[in-house]
């Protein structure tokens, strides 16, 4: 990833697919930091301890370029089987409003 990354040929989408637990949506949201902190050099590296205003803007929920998307839990405790309608249409807000940007989005589907 770090190479594609330096060569510039990082690709548009990764697929992470794994057992339940794994890590696949820490690791997708790791590298969204990285990338938005301009750190993925740093990425598998032990967590500085000074943060980057990316590092703030994501901890709060609020990065502009930033867009997570995943199912949602019930007041019962139990995940959705699909992402709802109204999550999916927020994509297309998103991408609307960002000009000249890189958005990272990212679709949880576990």
């Amino acid at each position: 990833l770090k190479s594609a990354h330096n060569a510039g040929k990082l690709p548009h989408g990764l697929l992470f697919v794994g057992a339940k637990g794994v890590g696949k949506a820490t690791l997708a949201h790791q590298i969204a930091r990285a990338l938005l902190a301009g750190e993925l050099n740093q990425l598998g590296q032990p967590a500085s301890q000074n943060l980057s205003p990316a590092d703030h803007l994501l901890r709060a929920g609020n990065h502009p370029d930033f867009l997570s998307i995943e199912k949602e839990i019930d007041e019962k405790g139990k995940v959705s089987k699909d992402i709802s309608v109204e999550k999916a249409r927020s994509v297309l807000q998103f991408f609307a409003r960002i000009i000249g940007a890189l958005p990272l989005l990212i679709v949880l589907m576990i």
